[in-house]
């Protein structure tokens, strides 16, 4: 019961999230309502590495 609870929070969480950071939202909350705060996590590093990406394309390093 407190698992389901907590996974509908983390589910309302996730869709503001993907909302706020343009990522798409079908995957992210069928993720968080499958593992829940765990889901989170996932999500943040997962962000971080494309926006480091992003800017590692941006950024050319020729001498």
């Amino acid at each position: 019961m407190a698992f389901g609870i907590i996974s509908a929070l983390c589910a309302m969480v996730m869709y503001l999230q993907t909302l706020w950071t343009g990522m798409p939202r079908k995957r992210w909350l069928s993720l968080a309502v499958v593992t829940g705060p765990a889901a989170l996590i996932l999500f943040r590093v997962h962000y971080r590495r494309a926006w480091m990406r992003r800017c590692a394309n941006l950024v050319s390093w020729k001498a």
